[in-house]
């Protein structure tokens, strides 16, 4: 058999065997970009009877700006706006198999760096269907003369996923597609007070999660306006991840959140997080940094000074890489009407005069734990 014929016999094989799951493919990537390369994908095809006469903007999205992608119909939508010629456009998404499921979400973002998208999006997704045995179907919708029981508001109450306030993880999430069901199921929940991922080793996956927390708003109020407490330690975050995070609390998409666990992560600074409370007094009252990299703490004591940290009474920085500079600019905070209670500090290379100039300048009401 020549080498020509042995490809074609190939090709033959690969064309033969079973697509693989629209999962693998629509979340392989992040969540926005794919939505930019499927719109993208269907502007091609797009027949010259529906083109405008202007000349065509960078990206499709510019002229469409809501998308749709509706996968209990298998179909995607593109609404134009009110001042668009274009009629409305649909195109059938094929070839995969997911259960419809009754939840969806919706991503409202800004503008996306490099893309030329001015306007703004909305995505709409089912939750994934790992999730599926967590989140019942509603029962069929009951007749207007109907009463409900109790047993059936209360069975209807715990059915649905959007007033869940606590979301905790007792395994680590092995594989993208389960950090992305997350993501949707996390973005479905704007009631959700507590997210506890702790030791969950996402590292590069936790992009993907991070995307739903800071993508875009379910509301005016924020993402996330209920979320207070975020449970991050343990996760091989980097400096980079982190920043992507910080955007969420610049963005205004977690207004009310007051504890923050970034510990056991791989971060050399928190100067994303002083950054962040520069756009708005951030809630914060409990910072847990320990077990990192950081080398010092000048952004955050500058940001605390400045009075954009006003709830902040405890802070967690054992066992960084912090000197005796960073105990000098540490005395700025707790002083003499400082918001501080508690401060963990063993564990660095602070020295045991650094440490009792610190404690003797401290405020009576501040607890220096080293």
């Amino acid at each position: 058999m020549g080498a020509r014929q042995l490809r074609r016999a190939r090709g033959q094989v690969a064309a033969s065997s079973s697509p693989p799951r629209i999962e693998r493919a629509l979340f392989r990537h992040a969540l926005l970009r794919q939505v930019v390369a499927l719109t993208r994908s269907v502007d091609a095809t797009r027949t010259p009877s529906t083109r405008p006469l202007d000349p065509p903007p960078p990206s499709p999205l510019l002229r469409f700006p809501m998308l749709r992608i509706d996968f209990e119909s298998h179909s995607r939508d593109r609404s134009p706006s009110p001042t668009s010629p274009m009629g409305r456009e649909s195109a059938t998404l094929s070839g995969h198999k997911l259960s419809p499921t009754a939840q969806r979400c919706a991503f409202r973002c800004p503008s996306l760096e490099n893309l030329g998208v001015e306007n703004v999006m909305a995505l709409h997704l089912p939750v994934c269907t790992t999730l599926q045995q967590t989140i019942p179907v509603p029962a069929t919708p009951k007749k207007q003369d109907e009463q409900p029981t109790v047993r059936q508001e209360q069975k209807a109450k715990d059915s649905d996923t959007s007033l869940e306030t606590t979301i905790h993880l007792d395994e680590p999430m092995k594989t993208t597609d389960e950090v992305v069901a997350l993501s949707l199921k996390i973005a479905c929940s704007p009631n959700l007070e507590v997210l506890n991922l702790p030791y969950n080793r996402l590292g590069d996956k936790l992009d993907i999660l991070i995307q739903a927390l800071s993508a875009g708003r379910l509301s005016c109020e924020g993402l996330l306006p209920n979320l207070r407490a975020l449970n991050l330690c343990g996760n091989a975050m980097n400096d980079e991840t982190f920043s992507t995070l910080m955007i969420a609390l610049e963005m205004g998409g977690l207004p009310n959140l007051s504890m923050l666990d970034v510990s056991s992560n791989r971060l050399t600074t928190l100067a994303p997080l002083a950054r962040a409370a520069e756009a708005m007094p951030l809630k914060l009252s409990v910072l847990k940094a320990e077990y990192n990299s950081l080398e010092s703490l000048d952004a955050i004591v500058d940001a605390t000074v400045g009075g954009r940290f006003p709830l902040l009474h405890t802070l967690w920085i054992a066992g960084n890489l912090l000197s005796d500079n960073s105990l000098e600019a540490l005395g700025k905070v707790v002083g003499k009407g400082s918001s501080l209670r508690t401060v963990h500090i063993s564990m660095n290379y602070f020295t045991y005069q650094a440490t009792e100039a610190l404690q003797a300048g401290a405020a009576s009401s501040v607890h220096l734990v080293w």
